[in-house]
């Protein structure tokens, strides 16, 4: 009886483990985020002023700035995969969850390519335009599937998000509003997300 009551508890730590999963890592990850958003964020709104004529720059000033951002995100990101690498990601939750994150990642890259190609092809930024959406409902997928595991409703609202930042992306591809949408989006559903996981580590 004692054997079987023990073989009980080792099966509900490991289930709860595997639920629950520790969340060291959700800590670079937020951090990742956090920086993501905002950079990126501002850069669509920082697009959205110059089509409004708030900000007036030369082009060589606007290609500047424009690569400027990614110049600011990638060190930031290339830090923080860097100080990963010193704990190595621990539960099988986090794991699936990881592994999710890394193959949507891989996806985009994927498909940059492809809608690149296919833009330059047709001589058209519309098709490129759609681009973002892709990602943002690749985002939900991912969160989609962070949340059945985590059983966090919190993190369900996230993926309903991105999934409605798309929907949102394609129905103002031709005006200027799909700036405002992209760079609300990012900072809603990237930065704000990444700060929540900075300030409670356990809540992923």
């Amino acid at each position: 009886m004692t054997t079987k009551l023990q073989d009980v508890e080792a099966d509900l730590a490991f289930m709860k483990a595997l639920v629950e999963g520790p969340s060291m890592q959700w800590a670079a990850f937020g951090q990742a985020y956090l920086a993501g958003g905002l950079i990126y964020g501002a850069q669509c709104l920082f697009h959205f002023c110059q089509y409004k004529g708030w900000i007036v720059l030369s082009p060589g000033w606007s290609l500047a700035i424009s690569l400027g951002f990614t110049a600011v995100f990638l060190p930031v990101l290339g830090l923080l995969v860097w100080q990963k690498r010193k704990g190595p990601m621990l539960g099988s939750t986090n794991r699936a969850i990881s592994t999710v994150f890394t193959a949507v990642g891989m996806t985009n890259i994927v498909m940059v390519a492809v809608f690149a190609m296919a833009a330059v092809g047709h001589h058209s930024m519309t098709i490129w335009m759609i681009y973002p959406a892709i990602v943002f409902a690749l985002q939900g997928a991912a969160w989609m599937v962070a949340a059945m595991l985590r059983r966090r409703p919190w993190i369900g609202i996230i993926a309903a998000g991105w999934y409605a930042s798309a929907i949102g992306l394609g129905l103002t591809l031709d005006s200027v509003n799909y700036l405002v949408v992209c760079g609300a989006s990012l900072i809603l559903w990237m930065a704000v997300p990444g700060a929540l996981m900075l300030r409670n580590r356990t809540a992923a």
